[in-house]
């Protein structure tokens, strides 16, 4: 795991969120909106077994809501949070500390769902908020860019395991890789929270 190095926890802030400002990456991820909600569709399908339709999901670091649209498309009650928000999908939030406003708009939270994890400052810290928001039994779907260290990203994983030491009270309820294990692997892991844990 390498994490990048930062002066402060607002200069961490001011570099993630100027990457969503940028008119290039806005451009880019307006012209494949279509693209990223049939992903994200694909995404939450693995989810619908443990966390039926009509549920509610929070989604973190959500940018311009891809994600939260294909939660909503497949029946889920759904919002996201950003450092830049994108209204009305997504929120102002931190997800080192989420709003409780984001969280009261569709409590209680029984799907966290997560494609950010390689902007994350602080992953005991997320790992903690993961936790708070999440009910009792709920689930938590991430999904993982192993290796993935480019310009804004704050956080390289070299193995999902590394991850998952923040969280092994969590159950393993389904763990799927794109099988790039030499660069661009994407692995997606969906887990449960214990049911007697608040």
């Amino acid at each position: 795991m390498k994490r990048r190095e930062y002066e402060t926890y607002d200069a961490y802030l001011a570099h993630q969120a100027a990457k969503a400002r940028k008119p290039s990456v806005r451009r880019r991820l307006a012209a494949r909106w279509s693209k990223d909600v049939r992903r994200f569709r694909g995404l939450f399908a693995l989810a619908i077994e443990a966390v039926p339709v009509g549920s509610s999901v929070l989604c973190l670091g959500a940018r311009y809501g891809a994600e939260v649209e294909a939660a909503i498309q497949l029946g889920y009650r759904a919002i996201g949070i950003d450092l830049v928000p994108c209204e009305p999908l997504v929120v102002a939030g931190d997800f080192h500390d989420i709003p409780p406003a984001a969280v009261a708009a569709v409590s209680p939270v029984k799907l966290v769902f997560c494609n950010a994890v390689d902007h994350v400052y602080d992953l005991k810290k997320f790992a903690d908020e993961v936790r708070r928001v999440l009910a009792p039994g709920g689930c938590f779907l991430a999904v993982l860019a192993i290796g993935n260290y480019g310009a804004y990203e704050s956080l390289r994983l070299d193995s999902p395991d590394e991850f998952l030491t923040e969280f092994v009270d969590f159950e393993i309820l389904h763990r799927t890789s794109n099988g790039r294990v030499y660069g661009g692997e994407r692995v997606a892991i969906l887990m449960r929270k214990p049911e007697g844990r608040p």
